[in-house]
């Protein structure tokens, strides 16, 4: 996982890790990665303006 290797922590720490932060919304699992939830409920511009 290059998530552990990055911080240089063990495989089964960045993967509760991983788990942690999905379960609790901090972080949306991707394919291929992990990126940060948007805490943020506003709909952008572009959808705003369609509803």
């Amino acid at each position: 996982m290059k998530l552990a290797h990055h911080f240089g922590i063990a495989f089964d720490t960045a993967r509760r890790d991983v788990l942690k932060l999905t379960s609790t919304g901090q972080a949306v699992r991707i394919h291929g990665g992990l990126m940060e939830a948007k805490l943020n409920n506003v709909p952008g511009f572009v959808t705003r303006t369609h509803i």
